[in-house]
């Protein structure tokens, strides 16, 4: 009772999320270890844990228990530094947890390698955009209309022409100042 009264009070845990790290001990303890003094990823790691991690242990059909520290709680914490620091996308982040259950490694060194990389870079950004208003004339007037769910086809277009690495605020905004 005293473990799941620390859990609620550090890391502001739903009874359902207490309950999973206090059933399963490793997991409880590797949550604590990978989010250690940073409290600006706890709840980040808390649904990233809950959800993908787990997930994919069960998935793949490994006991969690025993498999939980696949990834090194060093390499979880700096991949959720990564996803807080906008350095990665959410779906870049889910690539590279894949990767890392292969082969544990640095998620810098991964996602660079595979190209997960969220680029910010607003004149590559440009470039893109251009592209798509161009091919997509009809989708600009109606949000020029003012039909919002055009602005986010545009943007979805602009992360499937970036394999989804563009950062999507920077993509809007760029969108949006192609289109006036």
């Amino acid at each position: 009772w005293e473990k799941r009264a620390r859990l609620q009070k550090d890391f502001e845990m739903t009874d359902k999320e207490v309950t999973v790290f206090v059933e399963m001990p490793a997991v409880g303890r590797y949550m604590e270890e990978v989010v250690g003094t940073d409290k600006n990823i706890s709840r980040l790691t808390l649904n990233y844990i809950l959800t993908d991690y787990l997930g994919l242990l069960k998935k793949e059909g490994k006991e969690i228990e025993e498999n939980i520290g696949m990834i090194s709680a060093k390499n979880f914490s700096k991949l959720m530094t990564m996803i807080n620091d906008k350095k990665i996308s959410s779906r870049g982040a889910k690539d590279i947890l894949v990767l890392l259950m292969k082969e544990d490694g640095d998620p810098e060194t991964v996602a660079e390698k595979n190209g997960l990389m969220q680029k910010s870079d607003e004149e590559e950004i440009k470039k893109i955009v251009e592209e798509i208003v161009k091919n997509n004339s009809g989708v600009v007037e109606d949000y020029k209309k003012g039909k919002m769910a055009a602005l986010q086809f545009l943007v979805g277009q602009g992360m499937k022409a970036t394999k989804g690495s563009a950062n999507p605020e920077v993509l809007k905004k760029i969108i949006i100042e192609n289109i006036k």
